[in-house]
């Protein structure tokens, strides 16, 4: 028996649990469940001491606007998010049990191609490209950092003996390495996701 903190990345976890059957995205009790779900069935004698959870709140007052590609228009900058569902999900989030929410920032990082696909399709067709057919790239910023200081912190003071950790993002592996050098295990579940083999070699285990 040991104690055990749980790491989950918000935007990693909301991409995993989307529901492509109904294109819809997960809500705060799906994403709670889900979690516990994992810690009930791998680490049933630990002791849960809390759960950290990182995601970005998009500001609804932010009205910056980006031009298009193709034509130069003016895009929103949150125009592709359901800024009200955001917001909603993470205080439902907050409410829940051995919480413990840290925040990271959006950044505008280009834009991208809504459906490679679909516009290749329609290059060989003879198709023109259309404005439509762009979106803008919004990014999380700030979030490796707190996890990494949270895994320090947590590996220095002994405050734990087990990391689960919920992500994807190999931007973590010098975190999970400092931490097994306190001594801590650290457990990895990409939820059915691949993941780069770093972060596979340096976990104690994946949770499939």
């Amino acid at each position: 028996m040991g104690k055990l903190a749980v790491i989950v990345d918000g935007g990693f976890i909301r991409v995993a649990l989307f529901n492509k059957t109904t294109n819809k995205p997960c809500g705060a009790n799906e994403i709670y469940q889900k979690i516990l779900s994992i810690v009930n069935t791998h680490f049933p004698s630990d002791q849960l001491f809390r759960i950290f959870y990182y995601d970005s709140i998009p500001d609804k007052h932010n009205t910056k606007k980006y031009k298009n590609p193709v034509d130069n228009s003016q895009v929103d900058f949150l125009g592709n998010i359901d800024i009200d569902f955001c917001i909603k999900l993470c205080d439902e989030l907050k409410k829940k049990e051995h919480i413990a929410f840290r925040y990271g920032d959006l950044a505008y990082d280009g834009f991208s191609v809504k459906s490679p696909k679909t516009v290749i399709t329609k290059v060989k067709a003879g198709g023109v490209i259309e404005p439509s057919d762009f979106q803008i790239k919004v990014t999380q910023k700030g979030v490796d950092l707190k996890i990494g200081l949270d895994i320090a912190w947590l590996s220095v003071k002994r405050i734990v003996d087990k990391l689960l950790i919920i992500s994807g993002d190999s931007d973590l592996v010098p975190a999970f390495k400092f931490a097994r050098k306190e001594g801590l295990n650290v457990y990895l579940a990409p939820l059915g996701r691949g993941v780069k083999p770093s972060m596979v070699e340096h976990s104690d285990k994946v949770i499939k």
